[in-house]
């Protein structure tokens, strides 16, 4: 067995044994954290390993700049709510993710999933009280509320885009079990969301299945934008969205005796000043680049800007840590060159997700991509997290494969295409 193969087969162990130990593990942080950089560098090690010649240099490099911050990552240390040790995780994450073959990402999604509820298994007992009795939200581990709805959600959406991907004809031999598995893990998963009482994360679970099937219908239907309105795609998408988020919702906020306390509960005076709170805090960030001289170039400075908006919600003693929205945050740390960076990859990725052929494959990959980017924009669970910051990362390469060309990595689709083309 080739070490290519070898560091293929113990990832996925890594990356699920990374997500167990936040909730199996008490006080598991730092080996979480460990363990989510351990399948980064093997991730990318297996692609030093494999890539030939001079290209093995940008690897190397990755990995040097990722050992040069063990320390940072592992420990948590640097500003918060971010430093620029998250985002070389993020970055590293990413490349990391791109290595994967659709055999990898079955397994991966898989391994996500099981983990997951694998947790909530553990602490049945204890999903159970917060899901019917407790107004307060379900926490694993060391995790916060949202950052528990980020993991469970995404822990749903990668079960459901495995099990996608176990009925291609390669896995055909294997799927009735794993299929059988990855059914009561998703459905273990939404349990867990609807217990964290978060409307982000049990909402945002088909809204993401419904967008990928879209985008789906989309590439398949993309000649005019008439044409796919009249096969009435994109008007299912909503109303099937409306159908099933509104009532996943309802259930995720704390019942109460009559329909007007659980309407009150829905969206009562916490959750309004809540959201009230939430947009007052985006005013903030937002208009912090223009407060002084280069910060609209530079920003205010990683751990600057919560100091700069001390914005309190009602039940929380302590002002807001952060912006709640990614792109929000990096604009007011790092200015138009930051935000300039987020903006231009998420157009590139927007017009690779345009291009994708039309593929089953595509949709499941797209459905964890699409669920982590929109949770993101509303509560940015990820950061100090690295957890987290991994899962993100090697979601937003997982919609970039070339699944309907053999299941290879942009790269290795781009390499055998040239290879082709020498050759004859």
């Amino acid at each position: 067995m080739t070490l290519t193969r070898r560091i293929g087969i113990v990832t996925p162990l890594v990356l699920a044994l990374a997500i167990a130990s936040t909730g199996l593990i008490q006080e598991g942080e730092r080996l979480s954290a460990a363990l989510s950089l351990s399948w980064v560098v093997l991730s990318i090690g297996q692609q030093a390993v494999s890539t030939p010649g001079s290209n093995r240099l940008w690897p190397v490099a990755v990995l040097a700049i990722l050992l040069l911050n063990v320390r940072g990552i592992v420990l948590g240390e640097g500003p918060r709510p971010v430093s620029h040790v998250d985002y070389v995780l993020l970055i590293a994450a990413v490349l990391a993710g791109n290595g994967l073959q659709l055999p990898r990402w079955r397994t991966t999604l898989s391994g996500i999933c099981l983990s997951v509820a694998s947790c909530g298994l553990w602490q049945a007992a204890t999903v159970w009280q917060h899901l019917t009795g407790s107004e307060i939200g379900y926490r694993l581990g060391f995790l916060l509320i949202n950052q528990t709805a980020l993991l469970t959600g995404l822990g749903c959406v990668s079960g459901l885009a495995a099990l996608q991907l176990w009925q291609t004809p390669q896995a055909a031999r294997a799927q009735p079990g794993i299929q059988l598995a990855l059914v009561l893990g998703s459905g273990g998963c939404a349990v867990m969301t609807l217990a964290t009482h978060s409307r982000a994360g049990v909402g945002l679970i088909p809204i993401s299945l419904l967008l990928a099937w879209a985008v789906q219908q989309g590439t398949q239907h993309r000649r005019t934008l008439g044409g796919w309105l009249r096969r009435r795609g994109l008007v299912m998408a909503v109303v099937v969205t409306l159908l099933v988020g509104t009532p996943l919702v309802w259930l995720a906020s704390p019942q109460g005796p009559s329909l007007r306390q659980n309407l009150a509960a829905l969206y009562g005076p916490n959750n309004l000043g809540s959201d009230q709170g939430r947009l007052r805090l985006w005013r903030c960030y937002a208009g912090l680049p223009f407060s002084g001289s280069n910060r609209l170039l530079y920003g205010v400075g990683y751990g600057r800007a919560r100091e700069m908006c001390p914005i309190r919600v009602p039940r929380m003693p302590k002002p807001m840590r952060h912006a709640h929205n990614l792109p929000l945050q990096v604009w007011a740390e790092t200015g138009s060159l930051g935000l300039g960076i987020v903006l231009i990859g998420g157009l590139l990725l927007g017009l690779q997700l345009r291009r994708q052929q039309q593929a089953p494959e595509a949709v499941a990959l797209s459905a964890p991509l699409i669920y982590g980017v929109l949770f993101n924009l509303l509560e940015l669970g990820m950061l100090k997290v690295p957890l987290l910051t991994v899962l993100f990362g090697a979601m937003l390469s997982g919609a970039l494969i070339k699944a309907s060309n053999g299941g290879g990595t942009l790269s290795s689709v781009g390499g055998s295409a040239a290879a082709r083309a020498a050759g004859s």
